[in-house]
């Protein structure tokens, strides 16, 4: 994830199941940064893909997003 030229985060990877989740960790790891990748904040430029059920989101608009949950 890219904001502006610089790399604010590199090398994520995970998955979960259905339920409840928290993500845990220091202050300005960046949690926040992955879920505003995740939900496409117009300032991040994302390299690679955000897949959700098979899906590619990267490709999606926030409407689309929205609508698949």
């Amino acid at each position: 994830v890219w904001a502006g030229n610089k790399k604010i985060l590199s090398n994520v990877s995970f998955s979960v199941q259905e339920g409840i989740h928290l993500f845990l960790g220091a202050n300005g790891s960046g949690k926040s940064t992955l879920f505003r990748a995740i939900m496409k904040a117009p300032h991040y430029k994302i390299e690679g893909k955000i897949k959700y059920n098979g899906q590619d989101l990267t490709k999606k608009t926030t409407e689309e997003m929205a609508k698949i949950g």
